[in-house]
């Protein structure tokens, strides 16, 4: 403490900031506030088509929803993997618009079907879950329950139940699982006694077509063909 003229006492304490340093301080807590929470909802949209000169870049940051599912960067990828889907002894078709991308109405950016090969999923992000891939075409896959489009839901009872054979063993669960580069994934609803090795023998194995590992198979003129082949410069 120093003491001024006449015995009063003046403290050594120094002033404390202005108003106006208060008001700044705050400003640049708000803004970076505001910025964290920009980046941490993604910040839009980034894309990055998947071809084969691409195979490093990211894939699009998307939100949470139906068919783009989670908030989270994933690489982007150029792969292929073969399915069928039996409902009741009968294969399920999915060689119809509403389960089809085009160039006009791609349904995910995730995972996507074309003709001719609708028996093949197109993948152009890691990581795709069955669970995403079928939300892509409308419909729901869980461990128990198929809902189809049209909203008709199958699930495990004492008579039926959904089952799963991967590459040609059986597995219980498949709802989480990622799909695979040439992996070949049956998905069966009906009697628990089905034959599922019946139908597992009617899964194709064409997914080298568009994915270019079997020359002698390509089809008649090349794969230009393919409109999401490997080599294709554009996938829809």
């Amino acid at each position: 403490m120093q003491k001024l003229p006449g015995g009063s006492a003046m403290s050594d304490v120094q002033p404390g900031p202005s108003s106006i340093d208060r008001r700044n301080l705050w400003l640049g807590i708000s803004l970076i506030a505001v910025l964290a929470l920009f980046v941490g909802a993604g910040g839009g949209y980034v894309f990055a088509r998947q071809g084969p000169e691409h195979s490093g870049e990211m894939a699009e940051m998307v939100m949470p929803g139906v068919p783009e599912t989670g908030a989270t960067l994933r690489q982007g990828v150029h792969e292929h993997a073969d399915f069928a889907v039996w409902v009741n002894g009968t294969a399920f078709d999915f060689n119809d618009a509403r389960f089809l991308s085009t160039e006009t109405n791609e349904r995910s950016q995730s995972v996507h079907l074309h003709a001719p090969r609708t028996n093949v999923a197109h993948l152009h992000r890691e990581q795709t879950t069955f669970d995403e891939f079928f939300l892509s075409l409308g419909m729901e896959l869980t461990d128990d329950c198929l809902k189809l489009d049209t909203g008709e839901k199958l699930c495990n009872d004492d008579a039926r139940a959904l089952q799963f054979m991967v590459n040609g063993v059986r597995v219980d669960r498949l709802q989480f699982e990622k799909m695979s580069d040439m992996g070949r994934v049956l998905i069966s609803f009906g009697p628990r006694d089905a034959d599922l090795r019946a139908q597992w023998d009617q899964v194709t194995d064409e997914a080298c077509i568009p994915g270019e590992n079997c020359a002698d198979r390509l089809p008649p003129g090349g794969i230009e063909k393919e409109p999401c082949a490997r080599s294709a410069a554009m996938c829809h």
